[in-house]
């Protein structure tokens, strides 16, 4: 591969990045991190208010199957629940029938010419709605925190890939009376293992 077309499948990676991200994107995550720090400091009330501003943005701005939509919606379920709220049960169903649609999110979204990673996505698709249906079920919640993982992340960017760590990080986040201490330690390093994943499929891309 020369170095002008090594150059051109790179523009092509940044151009395909700026199409898919918007004000919209910026502001679910935005808002959506408050209601989970608001939620670790025990206020489930602001922490509701946060998830869903966050549930009416996804359905307003994203597609159906976005996972960002399922996330706000176990999110708004979780905070409902804490406050009492009787239709956090049905918002539990709903949030469960969110994360199946969004098993095909990935599969037809692109960053720049290539396709997200479909066996990471669908893992990180999965546990999303595994931690969900963990949730609502009143299970034990022994997967990694979401929170710690997302806020270990230096790879952030403004792309699609994005948009998934996002939905599913923050709504797996664990609260107080949750182990912490073990999962921690977990946590930074699956959210590396994400990164040298998803880095992989960048340089992978760049070299065609």
């Amino acid at each position: 591969m020369t170095a002008t077309a090594r150059s051109a499948a790179v523009v092509r990676l940044a151009d395909g990045r700026q199409r898919h991200w918007t004000s919209a994107d910026a502001t679910w995550e935005r808002v959506s991190l408050a209601g989970v720090l608001a939620m670790v400091d025990g206020r489930a009330d602001l922490a509701l208010a946060s998830f869903v501003a966050a549930s009416r943005l996804a359905g307003q701005s994203f597609a159906p199957d976005d996972p960002r939509l399922a996330a706000a919606l176990t999110n708004c379920a979780r905070a409902g629940r804490l406050l009492g709220v009787t239709a956090a049960e049905a918002g539990f169903e709903q949030a469960a029938l969110a994360w199946v649609r969004a098993q095909g999110w990935p599969q037809r979204i692109r960053i720049g010419d290539a396709v997200l990673s479909p066996p990471q996505c669908r893992r990180l698709v999965e546990e999303g709605g595994r931690y969900s249906l963990a949730l609502a079920s009143r299970r034990p919640l022994l997967m990694p925190c979401g929170l710690a993982r997302w806020q270990a992340g230096r790879w952030q960017d403004e792309s699609p890939r994005r948009k998934l760590l996002a939905a599913v990080f923050l709504s797996t986040f664990q609260l107080a009376e949750a182990p912490a201490d073990a999962s921690a330690a977990a946590s930074v390093a699956s959210a590396h293992t994400t990164l040298s994943e998803s880095n992989f499929e960048e340089r992978k891309v760049a070299s065609q």
